[in-house]
């Protein structure tokens, strides 16, 4: 799980979640059905379903912004490298000596080293700037979703203990499975990536290889918000006596 397929995750886990959910909420009202007693559901419980549901695609999207700007800030003092992939350097086979081989040019119209790497280095300085303004942008919109959502979802939930349990246990849950599963996947990955990109594996620009910065930025992220809602979680267990 890296930076490029973090959103389809999430999304993909969600959309699991809402087809479990719906299922559940069928069975169940088809059980109240049949046992004679009267279902009913009201506006307030629906719009706070949705209000829970658009915190957690929020905190998702903010989420992944947090990773791409930490992505980009790893790569200032650790090198593009570190954070962002660009095609290899390829060596070239030999030269004849004739006037355009002296002037630095292949025969085969190949550019030469020193010309692949200024158009490398421009590739991942590309790739830096445009992970600063996707990570922006993700960052300040599921922020700003999140924010409002949750402040709705609070304001309506005010003196309603009973419904704030209802939504509030499936809504830890779902974020600590989520959580919990990114962290798990990416710490030792990323770490181990992080490690061999310098110990085992000298830098080679010859050769391609997927940079360690974006799955150790993910857990850097990911680690911290599951412990927080893991302590969430155990709090609402203590509750429960």
């Amino acid at each position: 799980m890296d930076l490029g397929n973090l959103l389809p995750f999430f999304i993909a886990f969600l959309f699991l979640v809402g087809l479990a959910a719906v299922i559940g909420g069928v069975v169940y009202f088809i059980l109240r059905l049949r046992a004679g007693e009267r279902v009913t559901v009201s506006l307030r419980f629906l719009l706070s379903a949705y209000l829970y549901l658009a915190s957690v695609v929020g905190l998702m999207v903010l989420v992944h912004g947090a990773a791409l700007l930490l992505n980009a800030g790893l790569s200032i003092p650790l090198g593009r490298d570190f954070s962002y992939s660009a095609q290899p350097i390829f060596r070239p086979m030999g030269t004849l000596e004739t006037r355009e081989s002296r002037e630095g040019k292949l025969l085969t119209g190949q550019p030469t080293i020193e010309e692949q790497r200024a158009q490398r280095a421009r590739m991942l300085e590309r790739s830096y700037r445009e992970g600063i303004l996707n990570g922006a942008i993700n960052a300040f919109f599921g922020g700003l979703v999140w924010g409002v959502h949750l402040f709705a979802r609070r304001r309506l939930e005010a003196g309603t203990e009973t419904q704030q349990d209802i939504l509030r246990k499936p809504y830890l849950i779902v974020l600590l499975l989520i959580f919990g599963i990114g962290s798990v996947i990416t710490l030792p990955s990323g770490t181990f990536e992080a490690i061999r990109y310098y110990v085992i594996e000298p830098v080679e620009e010859f050769e391609f290889r997927n940079p360690p910065g974006p799955k150790l930025a993910t857990s850097v992220i990911f680690t911290p918000v599951w412990v927080l809602y893991l302590l969430a979680t155990l709090r609402e267990v203590k509750k429960m006596g």
